[in-house]
């Protein structure tokens, strides 16, 4: 029975088979477009999240329940909550998931990191979480070099809110003042990056918030997006360039912001990687590999509902 994919006649890419996922967490928004975008291939999809943990309103626009609790009542309701799902998918939690393994042995755990944690957490300390999962992704490709067999899953970015035809449609268009959004965080400074953009003989005022100053409405974002011409997307971390996308570049680029990248390049469209039905399609294929090489007991369970619908 083990690795025989006859076993499972249809792709968990199409609603013929329903798989129960929860997502332990969220950075970012991203469980709960993953979970939105699930949803619509016909699964059944929590995300379970501690309230007081939302500042930007993702969880909240996008109707997600939050755990009302303390850290220690969260951390506990996070090993039982996942009793009737097929997959656990942590994010960034890497501490919960020994004890998952424990409580769970039969069941899929997908460990998901999404960046600071992983880059400011050395190996050692997690090394026992990552032997307990099945799979361990990442959300930008400089995380890759952290541990071994990562798997790389591009952020998704919701092209319903972010789409740059409904927008002009609105009458919401890009001003052109010669100005670009910048996000200061971790240890990047104004002064760095304006020196940067000056050796690459870019000549644009850089309209700098603070990242924690930031706390505008995600549902706001796309309008806020537009205030200036263009949008700089660069990240340093311990004084070196990393290759990698920040939520609200990658936002940016969804809505046709000219953002310049740690790549040295612009892009004004959203690359096709991190359009959400390719991420989620990427997501199914591990779910799916994971479930075709897991133990027997799950698969039988996945496969006693697929021939039972």
């Amino acid at each position: 029975m083990a690795g025989n994919p006859s076993l499972f006649p249809f792709s968990f890419c199409q609603v013929s088979i329903v798989v129960r996922v929860i997502h332990l967490w969220d950075q970012a928004g991203v469980s709960a477009i993953l979970a939105k975008y699930q949803r619509k291939l016909g699964h059944d999809v929590k995300v379970f999240k501690k309230s007081g943990w939302d500042p930007y309103k993702i969880l909240s626009y996008y109707r997600e329940e939050l755990y009302n609790a303390t850290k220690i009542d969260y951390a506990k309701k996070c090993l039982t909550v996942p009793k009737k799902y097929d997959i656990i998918h942590v994010h960034d939690l890497w501490q919960i998931v020994p004890v998952l393994r424990i409580l769970y042995p039969y069941k899929i755990i997908i460990l998901h990191y999404h960046g600071t944690i992983l880059r400011n957490c050395p190996q050692w300390k997690r090394k026992l979480a990552e032997a307990c999962c099945d799979s361990v992704l990442v959300s930008t490709k400089d995380l890759l070099a952290f541990g071994n067999n990562f798997i790389y899953v591009p952020n998704p970015v919701d092209t319903d809110l972010f789409n740059k035809k409904t927008l002009q449609e609105c009458g919401c268009i890009a001003t052109r003042n010669k100005k670009a959004s910048v996000i200061i965080k971790g240890d990047m400074t104004q002064e760095a990056i304006e020196q940067l953009l000056y050796e690459q003989n870019i000549n644009v005022q850089l309209d700098a918030k603070e990242w924690k100053e930031q706390r505008l409405p995600y549902a706001y974002m796309p309008k806020n997006l537009l205030k200036n011409e263009f949008f700089i997307d660069i990240f340093f971390w311990k004084g070196r360039l990393m290759d990698a996308h920040s939520s609200a570049g990658l936002q940016a680029m969804a809505i046709g912001v000219p953002t310049f990248c740690s790549d040295m390049k612009w892009r004004n469209e959203l690359p096709e990687e991190h359009k959400p039905e390719n991420v989620v399609k990427q997501l199914e294929r591990i779910y799916e590999t994971e479930c075709l090489k897991h133990n027997d007991t799950i698969k039988k369970q996945l496969v006693s509902r697929i021939w039972n619908k």
